[in-house]
């Protein structure tokens, strides 16, 4: 059975938090679970429009003081079948598309401390998204619901992640500088 973009079912989770409006989920994505998920308004809006016509959601206009109307989706009783039975499916494995590793397989071409920009560019960038990480670790302690318990493993992945990229490349920034 062909496997469909995994899109359709992030917004199916989505709204099978709560109801909400595109616009809400963009935001919702972008604050929590953006380090491991992402999807832009191309990829939402239409996705919505796709659960509505196959009955997986409904949609409702909602007005909203100050502001254009917005439709809100509501996930249905055959929204909820169809998202629980992709979640007991088995994941497709991932490939790894890193554009650092790409540069760094070709960084021959570069010297050596402009390679090692690239290391401490990404070491930085791993070190900031561990402290963002403390924060919503916090967040979701704090505010959040039943599933705080599966929130929080993602959020421990993402963590443990960027601890294992910052370590790869104090270690890489280590050999280079042997080689020099």
């Amino acid at each position: 059975m062909p496997r469909t973009s995994a899109t359709k079912y992030a917004l199916l989770g989505l709204l099978s938090c709560s109801p909400s409006s595109g616009y809400a989920m963009k935001k919702f994505i972008d604050e929590s679970i953006r380090y491991f998920w992402t999807e832009n308004y191309g990829n939402i809006y239409p996705a919505l429009s796709a659960l509505e016509r196959e009955g997986l959601a409904v949609k409702q206009r909602a007005q909203t003081s100050g502001r254009p109307d917005s439709n809100v989706f509501t996930i249905t009783a055959k929204g909820e079948k169809e998202l629980d039975k992709w979640l007991a499916e088995p994941c497709l494995p991932q490939l790894v598309r890193s554009e650092l590793l790409l540069k760094l397989f070709f960084a021959g071409r570069l010297s050596r401390g402009k390679a090692a920009a690239l290391l401490k560019a990404e070491l930085a960038k791993h070190k900031e998204l561990l402290e963002r990480y403390k924060k919503t670790g916090a967040c979701i302690s704090e505010h959040g619901r039943g599933d705080k318990a599966y929130w929080l493993l993602t959020l421990d992945y993402g963590r443990r992640h960027s601890a294992m990229v910052c370590k790869w490349c104090e270690h890489s920034l280590s050999i280079l500088e042997k080689k020099s």
